[in-house]
């Protein structure tokens, strides 16, 4: 990847991996279907629907490889500290109550492997309102 390759553009990445793993999988559902209805159907489309078959199982690796490209690449980059402590204050500001934007940036936080680089930047945000959260509690 180039030097001005950054979190928003492997992101956008990613979700297109993701749509490509989307269609994949319901080109395989499609094939399931063509095979379930090869018996009431005039006509053989067990044949075609197993080189679709075919053609999906050779694609899916590679797309599991693009995808762990992108992965890798977007886990290197470092979190940027100054950005995700404006998002915990934004998060706060809009939602009004720590503990709900806490409890759902440790949700978010869940969703990703443990180090890349969006459980980090949850873990940030998490951070960063758990500060908020003690420096309230120093003033009352």
């Amino acid at each position: 990847m180039s030097l001005n390759t950054n979190v928003k553009e492997l992101t956008q990445c990613l979700k297109e991996v993701k749509k490509a793993q989307d269609s994949l999988d319901n080109l395989l559902d499609f094939v399931d279907l063509m095979k379930n209805i090869k018996e009431s159907f005039p006509g053989d489309v067990a044949t075609p629907a197993e080189k679709v078959k075919e053609i999906s199982s050779t694609a899916a690796p590679y797309i599991k490889e693009i995808k762990a490209i992108f992965d890798g690449e977007l886990n290197k980059l470092p979190i940027n500290d100054e950005e995700v402590y404006d998002a915990a204050k934004k998060l706060v500001l809009y939602h009004g109550d720590h503990m709900q934007v806490l409890i759902w940036a440790e949700q978010q936080k869940a969703n990703h492997e443990p180090d890349s680089y969006w459980w980090r930047y949850w873990e940030g945000i998490t951070g960063n309102v758990k500060k908020d959260i003690a420096e309230h509690q120093k003033q009352l």
